[in-house]
């Protein structure tokens, strides 16, 4: 059939297919109007495979691990859900514990999407990076002294939602 429609339209097998695929779509294919039928379109739907449940616990897990990225939640998820019902503050079936454990990274970080959304912060800093960031050293207590006479740094930084306020350090 394909080959047939490529013989009468002139098109290359790829696009023919492409075609042929779209529902409900016209297209002039020369001199006649091809209407693709919409009943032939194949929607692939798969149930979700977490429920709220599993969601639920999963939020309560991560808020207790003091939000853990999805790497790290995973890799200490069944010690968190252990902890967690042997305490009391956790409560969940033996199935809601399985699909937990069982859980990938990837599936952590996409249910966890939202949460992570509502809980990040925006708007309340004040802190700029000058182009001269790159090319200070920064010295932390790991270091060893840095072998220049005397640093000064100044910082314009606003975390408290609209004041700003200037921070002086000097060096040794």
């Amino acid at each position: 059939m394909l080959d047939d429609f490529c013989e009468s339209t002139g098109y290359c097998r790829r696009h023919a297919a492409r075609v042929l695929h779209l529902a409900g779509q016209r297209y002039l294919p020369g001199d006649c109007i091809l209407v693709a039928d919409p009943t032939k379109h194949i929607h692939r739907y798969r149930p979700p495979r977490y429920g709220p449940l599993v969601q639920q616990a999963l939020v309560t897990i991560w808020a207790a691990s003091t939000f853990l990225g999805p790497v790290r939640l995973a890799g200490g998820m069944p010690l968190f859900a252990e902890n967690l019902m042997m305490h009391g503050h956790l409560s969940i079936d033996e199935e809601t514990r399985r699909f937990l454990l069982q859980m990938s990274p990837a599936t952590i970080g996409r249910l966890l999407a939202g949460e992570r959304k509502r809980y990040r912060l925006h708007g309340i800093s004040h802190t700029r990076s000058t182009p001269l960031g790159g090319r200070i050293p920064i010295q932390t207590y790991m270091d060893p002294p840095l072998d220049i006479p005397g640093v000064l740094a100044v910082d314009r930084v606003g975390h408290d939602g609209g004041r700003e306020r200037w921070m002086i350090s000097t060096g040794p």
